[in-house]
Formats: structure tokens, C-alpha cells, sequence
């Protein structure tokens, strides 16, 4: 009987061979897939990189387009700023391109205007800005350092000059705009100020003449001068607006009996009644 001697270190060696070539085929399909992914991403950069210098170049394009220069710039709602002092302000002129001017930038360089109080900036394309404005409404001055104007919101703007109108009733009792700004209780009275102003503006029958003169005053609050009369009538500083009604019949009682300039004081700061002063 023949015996057959196998060769098991002959077997082991092709295993490893097997091996070998099985991990040597690997590594060859994983260089191949990296390789295929670095110029998958190769191609992909440099056609992003294509489309962005693509859009740059357009967008230089665009922005130096005679096509797109601005012809017409509408501008409404000016009553008091000159039309070319506005566009000054906001460094916008016709030759401009329309799309290399931010809207909001318009806007907000327009609202630096002293007499700007709103802005709303449209552009329609191609060569045409519109922009619509609300000019401040000044009310009074108020007497500072010089005059100012102040509008309905009490809002101090702008030097008052004799070309835009010095006919406005005068706020006085402030010292500097600082004060304004540094005191809470100073910006309450200014704005109760302008409140009672303004009332009257659109109330001109419950006064027998038109406010000359608002004074300010920490402890008193708000004092009124009418014009063509100088007796003061204090009003106080809490619930000024109720206490206008009692004013106005103060002031029909007054009238009838013929006492009108003949009082000294009109004192409205207490809660329940009015204490009229006489001249002797």
C-alpha cells in the first residue's frame, strides 16, 4: 500500500500567497477609487472656480454697463429741502450705476438730512431711482445756545434761520440739547411741550390767541404765554392735556366778564379747581 506524504508547509505558502495577492488587489481598486474621487473633485473645483470667475466677470459687466446707468431720479415729497441738497447728501447723481448703489445706503444717507424725516428708495430697471420723502414739520423753537426747530415727536433738528420761518411758538427753560439728551425728565417735559402745542395747532378756537411761549420749569412744569397777553397760565407738569377743558372755561368765564387781561395768574395745577390771580 502506497502512502502519500503531503507537503502542509507547501500548502500554508500558497495560502499566503493567496494572501498577498488578495491585499495587493485591494490596495490597487482603493488607489483607483482615490484616484477617480481626487479628479471627480479636481473637475468639480475647477468648474466652481469657472462658474465663479464666470459670474465675476458678469457682475463687472453689469456694474459698468452703460445699459444700466441711472437717467431718471424721481424724487418726491420736498417741500423745504432742495431737490439737488438731497442728491448731494446722498452722493447719488445720474450716471451712477443703478445696481452699484445699495437702496438701504441711499435711505440712510438721506435720513442724515436734518429735514428728513423718512425715506422709501425704489429702483426700476433699468435706468430709473425713485425715492419718496417725508420732510420734519417744525412746530416750535426752542431756545437754547440759538434757536431750533423742534418737530411734532420733539425732536430738535435743525438751527432755526429766517429763511425757513421763525413764526413758531418758543419753548424755553432748557439750557443746552445735551440737557435733552442727558435728562429723562427734561425729554418728558419737551415732549408734553410740543403735545400742547401741537392740541392747539388743531384746536385754534379754545384759545382766545394764538402760544406765544411754552416755559419749562422743573418744579412748576409747563407755564403758557398767549400772544398779546402776558399773564401765565400754569398747567404743571402731570395730566396737561386734561386740564386744557378747564382752561378753556376759565377762559369763557374770563371773557364774559370782561377780567380777561385784568389777571395776574392762571393756575391750573391742582386737581380739582382753578386759582385765578387779579392785578390790584
Amino acid at each position: 500500500m502506497n502512502t502519500v506524504s503531503i507537503d502542509y508547509s507547501l500548502i500554508d505558502r500558497c495560502r499566503q500567497s493567496r494572501k498577498v495577492d488578495s491585499a495587493q488587489r485591494r490596495i490597487r481598486r482603493n488607489i483607483r477609487g482615490f484616484t477617480r474621487a481626487m479628479m471627480s473633485a479636481f473637475y468639480l473645483i475647477i468648474v466652481a472656480v469657472a462658474f465663479v470667475m464666470a459670474g465675476a466677470v458678469v457682475v463687472v459687466c453689469l456694474l459698468s454697463s452703460p445699459a444700466l446707468e441711472v437717467k431718471s431720479i424721481e424724487v418726491t415729497g420736498l417741500k423745504r429741502v432742495a431737490r439737488q441738497d438731497l442728491l448731494a447728501t446722498m452722493d447719488l447723481w445720474p450716471g451712477d450705476n443703478i445696481l452699484a448703489r445699495n437702496l438701504e445706503d441711499i435711505a440712510r444717507q438721506g435720513l442724515a438730512h436734518p429735514w428728513i424725516r423718512d425715506m422709501d428708495v425704489q429702483r426700476e430697471l433699468p435706468h430709473k431711482i425713485k425715492m419718496h420723502v417725508v420732510e420734519r414739520t417744525p412746530v416750535a423753537l426752542v431756545h437754547l445756545d440759538q434757536f431750533y426747530y423742534v418737530d411734532d415727536q420733539g425732536v430738535l433738528f435743525a438751527r432755526a434761520t429766517a429763511e425757513d420761518g421763525l413764526d413758531f411758538p418758543v419753548i424755553t427753560g432748557l439750557d443746552t440739547k445735551n440737557t435733552i439728551e442727558a435728562s429723562p425728565g427734561s425729554r418728558q417735559m419737551l415732549e408734553k411741550a410740543v403735545g400742547v402745542i401741537t392740541f392747539f395747532r388743531h384746536n385754534k378756537n379754545m384759545l382766545p390767541s394764538s402760544i406765544s411761549e411754552v416755559h419749562m420749569d422743573p418744579v412748576l412744569g409747563l407755564t403758557l404765554v398767549l400772544e398779546g397777553n402776558r399773564t401765565p397760565i400754569l398747567l404743571g407738569s402731570e395730566n396737561v392735556l386734561e386740564k386744557i377743558d378747564r382752561l378753556h372755561m376759565v377762559l369763557q368765564v374770563l371773557k364774559r366778564e370782561g377780567r380777561r387781561h385784568a389777571a395776574s395768574l392762571i393756575d391750573l395745577d391742582y386737581p380739582d379747581r382753578v386759582v385765578v390771580r387779579f392785578r390790584m
